[in-house]
């Protein structure tokens, strides 16, 4: 039982570990996410994941708002 146990505290704690890399925004984008979040663009969320056609199309047109 203690061994099921620890097993599967290790495997939350690497699902925890990849959340958190996966999360992490690389510091040659920072500044951008963080304008495109302050400009109500988008929410800054998953910023490694891929990103659908719908979700450029709606960046695209919060951008052209926030910018006039």
């Amino acid at each position: 039982m203690l061994a099921f146990e620890l097993a599967g505290f290790f495997l939350f704690m690497k699902m925890m570990l990849l959340t958190y890399v996966a999360d992490q925004v690389s510091d040659w984008s920072r500044q951008a996410r963080d304008w495109a979040v302050s400009s109500g663009i988008t929410d800054g969320t998953r910023p490694k994941d891929a990103v659908t056609r719908e979700e450029v199309w709606t960046m695209l047109y919060r951008m052209k708002n926030a910018i006039g």
